[in-house]
């Protein structure tokens, strides 16, 4: 046997190919572990969130909860308590600031007329606006109902709710009933809460994020299955985040469209409007379009390829089978006669 004198040459497209294929493999790869690792910081910033805002709460109401917060939350008591002890804070803090201004009323810092807020004051200022809504609401309508029945937890749930607005919270960082009642949005409520800590942490109650090395974080990071609600959650709310950005650009657009109460500027906004939601809706209408033409190609595809296909099955039938059949039955040489052929083949008598 003879040994081979020049070694094997590989083909240069097969070379770019291999190098193609196995670029594409490291950057599906890296894409990969770049989305689980952004998914995992999440995992751990909520993680020192959810710490973060039970230690809040324990200090605000000096209580002591269990570790499962979502089930402390859940009847809607602990929340309920939580907005009466801020209430009360904040009346307090709304009594000292107007007794100093009386006080020290020529020391007020104005410019253009307009008062200097600092940031410790802005939420005293919120509240001072709608101060007769505000104390009505928390002295008539606000309850704490005892959480006998699911009716009673999910009212109180609903109070909570009602009451958070009127500290500055944002329509968008409120959770539903049903997302603490039924526990299946956990990460909303935590992220609400917080946002109420953030809001208030100027004026009373300092709101600190814990550090990722504290002992609850490592022992909620232990626990795979929490950790695996918590991965759903996340995945689920940035879903629906992605799902809503039409409607939350809609809402910007809205927002800063009619910002203004000049008549000119109004007129051009109202023009803006005409031209963007002219937009729109030749958008919805060219995917509409787009969509019945690819339909109708698939239809016609499928019809061409169906009736393609019955030809050929005809034609190798009468190939294959009519034809030798008549001849051998004109020779006599057949094992079917004239008319039995006529029988079974009576819709290929064109062929």
């Amino acid at each position: 046997m003879s040994e081979l004198t020049e070694p094997l040459s590989v083909p240069t497209s097969t070379v770019q190919e291999t190098n193609l294929s196995q670029d594409l493999i490291r950057s599906s790869i890296s894409k990969l572990l770049q989305r689980k690792l952004s998914r995992d910081e999440q995992i751990l910033e909520f993680v020192q969130k959810q710490v973060s805002v039970q230690f809040w709460i324990e200090k605000v109401l000096r209580i002591r909860l269990s570790s499962n917060l979502s089930y402390e939350l859940k009847t809607g008591v602990v929340l309920c308590f939580l907005l009466k002890e801020i209430y009360d804070i904040t009346q307090t803090q709304l009594q000292q600031k107007e007794s100093k201004s009386v006080q020290s009323n020529a020391q007020e810092l104005c410019v253009n007329n307009s008062q200097v807020v600092t940031q410790n004051q802005a939420l005293l200022v919120q509240i001072q606006q709608n101060s007769q809504e505000f104390q009505a609401f928390f002295q008539n309508s606000f309850r704490i109902e005892k959480p006998e029945t699911p009716a009673a937890s999910k009212q109180n749930i609903e109070n909570f709710l009602k009451g958070a607005l009127f500290f500055g919270l944002p329509l968008e960082k409120l959770f539903q009933v049903n997302d603490l009642w039924e526990g299946t949005h956990t990460v909303l409520v935590i992220e609400c809460v917080e946002q109420i800590a953030k809001i208030v942490s100027p004026i009373a109650y300092p709101y600190q994020l814990v550090d990722c090395d504290h002992p609850f974080v490592k022992k909620i990071l232990s626990s795979g299955e929490e950790i695996a609600s918590i991965r759903r959650q996340l995945a689920e709310i940035e879903k629906k985040k992605q799902q809503s950005q039409p409607q939350l650009m809609i809402q910007k657009t809205r927002r800063r469209l009619f910002s203004s109460n000049q008549q000119a500027d109004l007129v051009q906004n109202a023009a803006k409007i005409q031209a963007w939601w002219r937009m729109v809706q030749s958008r919805k209408e060219f995917l509409k379009r787009a969509r019945a033409a690819e339909y109708r190609k698939k239809v016609v595809k499928e019809l061409l390829d169906t009736e393609t296909e019955y030809v050929k099955n005809l034609e190798l039938c009468v190939r294959i089978y009519l034809n030798p059949l008549k001849e051998g039955a004109k020779k006599g040489k057949g094992f079917l006669s004239q008319d039995e052929i006529v029988i079974i083949f009576q819709k290929l008598r064109q062929y």
